[in-house]
């Protein structure tokens, strides 16, 4: 199957929506991947039904693609499964990821009322903590 490029005229409108929306490079480079089934990260290898499908979505405001903070706590609750934090049904036990993020974090609240700007410090106790636990 032969497959057609996407053009200028669309490539365009997708770098100006990413900067009108504010999105970083970071998570404009996961947005595409999601859009190419993990192709490429790049806007100018897109093909055209997937341009065109990215324009719709970042017009539409149902973009897929994941913010920085969403990111830190999806990696934190990564590390608190691997640990087996989590209840008989596999569902992650958000009780104990709160209370050790009450107990150790540094600003003595529930993960979900972080800024993206006070995770970083967080996600590192926390890998610190997964690293104990991995070694035994």
């Amino acid at each position: 199957m032969k497959y057609i490029p996407s053009t200028r005229s669309q490539n365009s409108m997708i770098g100006y929506q990413i900067s009108r929306l504010k999105i970083d490079t970071e998570t404009k480079e996961e947005m595409i991947w999601l859009y190419t089934d993990g192709r490429t990260t790049k806007i100018s290898e897109l093909r055209f039904d997937e341009a065109s499908n990215v324009i719709k979505a970042l017009l539409s405001g149902q973009a897929k693609y994941e913010t920085p903070k969403s990111k830190m706590i999806r990696k934190m609750l990564s590390m608190a499964h691997e640990m087996n934090w989590e209840h008989s049904t596999g569902a992650i036990d958000m009780d104990r990821v709160n209370k050790w993020v009450n107990k150790y974090g540094q600003y003595k609240k529930n993960i979900n009322l972080y800024t993206e700007a006070e995770l970083p410090a967080l996600v590192t106790a926390f890998e610190k903590m997964y690293l104990k636990h991995i070694k035994g």
